[in-house]
């Protein structure tokens, strides 16, 4: 994401609440993945810290550098062209959700696709991604249930 550096105790915190206490793995061959540690209680730590690492909003107040150093929608954008060009080609909303949706989620169609199209839609009809709406977009995408198993 290239997100601002944001306080790591907040990040060794939200890991530690997911069972996945750093250096301290439950045997020499690791954690599980997948759904071995995804439930209701680790989907609101992982929704939580992607608010913190975003915006530097976390439930006890702000990061002190929050207003400081800003996520930038435009800079992942410049990645994701970087890697994803057939994407960008034409320069449409569509090419740029198509992305964001194969680096978040590793494909460009999950279930929830006319849902998030809408979002677009109706948040940015222009097909301009500003910093908000990225933060918006980013925080849908990482609730879809693609993401959370991915």
């Amino acid at each position: 994401l290239n997100a601002p550096v944001r306080d790591i105790n907040v990040l060794v915190d939200a890991s530690d609440r997911m069972g996945q206490n750093v250096f301290f793995p439950p045997s020499v061959k690791g954690w599980d993945g997948g759904r071995a540690w995804v439930n209701t209680s680790t989907m609101f730590v992982r929704q939580n810290l992607m608010v913190f690492l975003l915006t530097g909003r976390r439930m006890q107040g702000r990061d002190g550098l929050a207003d400081k150093e800003k996520f930038s929608g435009a800079a992942l954008l410049a990645q994701l062209a970087d890697a994803y060009p057939e994407d960008f080609k034409d320069g449409t909303a569509k090419g740029k959700l198509d992305a964001i949706l194969k680096f978040a989620v590793g494909t460009a169609t999950p279930v929830a696709r006319p849902a998030i199209e809408q979002f677009v839609v109706d948040r940015a009809p222009t097909g301009t991604f500003d910093d908000a709406f990225m933060v918006d977009l980013m925080l849908l995408v990482t609730s879809l249930p693609e993401y959370q198993l991915c």
